[in-house]
């Protein structure tokens, strides 16, 4: 269970729902570098993923959920409001992605 002081606005990024997408269906250097840039893992408590549960990236699909990162606990979460009838593919590769960012993080020196 969530404290509510640990959930405050300033510790939560909500990720705009294209950069969601680039990061399910585009698997390159220029992303992480954009994504580290951002530093999503080193600024926020939480992420918030908008995931459209599409098969492809020509968005076939029109059921959303969200997708909850808890950096300090590296842990992902899913918050669907059909109950887990969606395309979850998705879900896999960005806990994928979020997995190579840590990876990232943890051989890069911070000051």
């Amino acid at each position: 269970m969530l404290l509510e002081e640990e959930f405050k606005a300033d510790n939560v990024k909500v990720v705009d729902p294209f950069i969601t997408s680039m990061l399910i269906f585009v698997d390159d250097e220029d992303m992480y570098a954009s994504l580290e840039k951002n530093q999503y893992l080193e600024k926020f408590g939480f992420v918030l993923f908008p995931v459209n549960g599409e098969e492809d990236h020509e968005g076939k699909g029109s059921h959303w959920y969200l997708l909850v990162l808890d950096v300090k606990n590296r842990r992902l979460y899913q918050v669907d409001s059909a109950g887990g009838k969606g395309n979850y593919e998705n879900t896999k590769v960005l806990k994928e992605r979020c997995e190579t960012l840590y990876k990232r993080m943890e051989n890069k020196e911070f000051k």
